[in-house]
Protein backbone atom coordinates (compact mmCIF):
# COMPACT_ATOMS: atom_id res chain seq x y z
CA UNK A 1 0.00 0.00 0.00
CA UNK A 2 1.27 3.97 -0.82
CA UNK A 3 -0.11 6.83 0.69
CA UNK A 4 -0.13 9.56 -0.50
CA UNK A 5 -2.16 12.86 -1.29
CA UNK A 6 -5.26 12.50 -3.54
CA UNK A 7 -3.22 14.49 -6.01
CA UNK A 8 -0.17 12.08 -5.83
CA UNK A 9 -2.37 9.04 -6.47
CA UNK A 10 -3.63 11.16 -9.85
CA UNK A 11 -2.30 10.72 -12.99
CA UNK A 12 -3.50 11.89 -16.60
CA UNK A 13 -1.44 9.34 -18.61
CA UNK A 14 -2.48 5.36 -17.87
CA UNK A 15 -0.95 2.26 -20.08
CA UNK A 16 -2.89 -0.99 -20.89
CA UNK A 17 -2.63 -4.14 -22.32
CA UNK A 18 -5.24 -6.30 -24.42
CA UNK A 19 -5.84 -3.08 -25.91
CA UNK A 20 -8.87 -3.14 -28.84
CA UNK A 21 -9.72 -0.04 -30.76
CA UNK A 22 -12.80 -0.01 -33.10
CA UNK A 23 -12.24 3.44 -34.19
CA UNK A 24 -10.14 5.49 -36.99
CA UNK A 25 -8.77 9.01 -36.64
CA UNK A 26 -7.90 11.32 -33.69
CA UNK A 27 -9.71 11.29 -30.38
CA UNK A 28 -12.12 13.62 -30.88
CA UNK A 29 -15.12 12.76 -28.96
CA UNK A 30 -13.85 9.84 -27.37
CA UNK A 31 -14.37 9.72 -23.42
CA UNK A 32 -12.85 6.71 -21.54
CA UNK A 33 -14.22 4.97 -18.02
CA UNK A 34 -12.13 3.14 -15.55
CA UNK A 35 -15.10 2.01 -12.56
CA UNK A 36 -18.29 0.78 -12.78
CA UNK A 37 -20.63 4.31 -12.29
CA UNK A 38 -17.62 6.34 -12.68
CA UNK A 39 -17.66 10.02 -14.60
CA UNK A 40 -16.39 9.55 -17.99
CA UNK A 41 -13.32 11.80 -18.43
CA UNK A 42 -12.03 13.40 -22.00
CA UNK A 43 -9.38 11.36 -23.67
CA UNK A 44 -6.66 13.99 -25.61
CA UNK A 45 -5.13 11.33 -27.37
CA UNK A 46 -4.30 7.20 -28.27
CA UNK A 47 -1.10 5.81 -29.10
CA UNK A 48 -0.61 2.29 -30.21
CA UNK A 49 2.28 0.43 -28.42
CA UNK A 50 3.41 -3.09 -29.44
CA UNK A 51 1.76 -5.98 -28.81
CA UNK A 52 -1.96 -4.69 -28.16
CA UNK A 53 -0.27 -2.22 -25.82
CA UNK A 54 -1.80 1.64 -25.52
CA UNK A 55 -0.92 4.65 -23.83
CA UNK A 56 -3.73 7.30 -23.38
CA UNK A 57 -3.34 10.36 -22.43
CA UNK A 58 -6.38 11.87 -20.26
CA UNK A 59 -8.14 15.58 -20.25
CA UNK A 60 -8.95 15.51 -16.59
CA UNK A 61 -6.20 13.21 -14.19
CA UNK A 62 -8.65 10.36 -12.90
CA UNK A 63 -7.75 9.18 -9.38
CA UNK A 64 -6.45 5.92 -7.73
CA UNK A 65 -6.54 3.74 -11.59
CA UNK A 66 -4.85 0.29 -10.78
CA UNK A 67 -3.30 -2.55 -12.46
CA UNK A 68 -6.04 -4.83 -13.42
CA UNK A 69 -8.83 -2.24 -14.00
CA UNK A 70 -10.67 -2.04 -16.94
CA UNK A 71 -10.40 1.18 -19.13
CA UNK A 72 -13.78 1.47 -22.08
CA UNK A 73 -13.64 4.01 -24.51
CA UNK A 74 -16.83 5.52 -25.57
CA UNK A 75 -17.88 7.96 -28.13
CA UNK A 76 -21.31 8.99 -27.53
CA UNK A 77 -23.09 5.88 -26.16
CA UNK A 78 -20.99 3.31 -28.38
CA UNK A 79 -17.84 1.13 -27.12
CA UNK A 80 -15.13 1.90 -29.43
CA UNK A 81 -12.32 -0.01 -27.19
CA UNK A 82 -10.81 -1.01 -24.26
CA UNK A 83 -8.03 -2.31 -22.39
CA UNK A 84 -6.97 -3.89 -19.27
CA UNK A 85 -4.83 -1.18 -17.27
CA UNK A 86 -1.10 -2.28 -16.24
Amino acid sequence: VVVGSREQASTSTIRLRDSRMDYTGDATGITAVLRYHSSPVPVEAIRCLPYGGAEVSLGTPVFGAAAGQSCVFYRDDEVVGGGVVV
